[in-house]
């Protein structure tokens, strides 16, 4: 039964401490000059809201979530181009888990769901949060905090402390991916 249930989940990361606070070791005289400084961000870009999917067998495309998630966006941005083609991938009697957030149980989801031949598992409201997905948001977040994102490159440069940090393969391999 497992094999064709797909766990999907959304989660916010903060991108930056979360106590606005920057702690540098440095030497006398050393204060104000350019490598112990850096830019701040007063307002905005502090966070970022991705949403993903995995199976025994596989996984979605991590999406990125921008603005406010609503349940059109959900359907439009998610379930057509990412979930249901990933659902109908693992086989006929495919299942969709989903938790109860407020997009996800909208009454023309429920609509769309039915037209298109998914099912979807019942989860109970107010339940501890038991999705296997929630282990791979720990390994994100773990690699987004290890993860500079101050580059104006494409993607996140990992710059993990000597000797890991407690930053596992995993988790940098994580930050790779994304």
């Amino acid at each position: 039964m497992w094999r064709n249930v797909m766990f999907s989940d959304e989660s916010r990361f903060c991108l930056r401490q979360w106590d606005h606070r920057v702690r540098v070791w440095r030497r006398r005289g050393e204060r104000y000059t350019d490598c112990c400084t850096d830019r701040i961000t007063s307002f905005g870009g502090g966070s970022v809201m991705v949403w993903g999917g995995i199976s025994l067998t596989g996984k979605t495309r991590l999406v990125i979530i921008g603005g406010k998630f609503n349940a059109e966006r959900y359907r439009d941005e998610i379930l057509q181009p990412v979930a249901i083609p990933y659902l109908h991938s693992l086989g006929p009697n495919s299942i969709l888990q989903d938790d109860n957030a407020r997009p996800h149980r909208a009454g023309f989801i429920k609509d769309y769901l039915q037209n298109v031949g998914v099912e979807r598992m019942e989860w109970p409201v107010s339940s501890p949060d038991l999705n296997p997905i929630e282990h791979l948001w720990d390994q994100l977040g773990c690699a987004v905090r290890f993860c500079d994102l101050s580059s104006k490159t494409a993607g996140c440069s990992c710059r993990c402390p000597p000797g890991g940090g407690g930053v596992g393969r995993a988790e940098q391999q994580v930050c790779e991916d994304v």
